[in-house]
């Protein structure tokens, strides 16, 4: 028999292009685990609070090195997907 649970949700958070290296972040258990196009070697691990994201608004975040700080470029949207998970 097959049981089903349902895992943490996976948050894309996508920024207004500026021309930046990076439009869009995968947030799993409040951090990021990808970004796109480029720089997730930058970007994975820094801690982001889902609380506090609002679009159109620049996203606070917590550096590596325990530094808070905002990202620049505001966010455009937000995708939130619930995942589910067999065992």
């Amino acid at each position: 028999m097959s049981h089903q649970a349902i895992a943490a949700p996976k948050t894309t958070i996508f920024f207004q292009d500026d021309g930046q290296d990076f439009l869009e972040w995968d947030i799993e258990n409040g951090e990021v685990v990808e970004s796109r196009p480029f720089q997730t070697e930058v970007w994975k691990g820094i801690k982001v609070n889902l609380s506090n994201v609002l679009v159109g608004v620049n996203l606070p975040v917590t550096l590596k090195d325990g530094k808070k700080t905002f990202i620049i470029h505001p966010v455009e949207r937000i995708s939130i997907r619930r995942r589910q998970r067999r065992r």
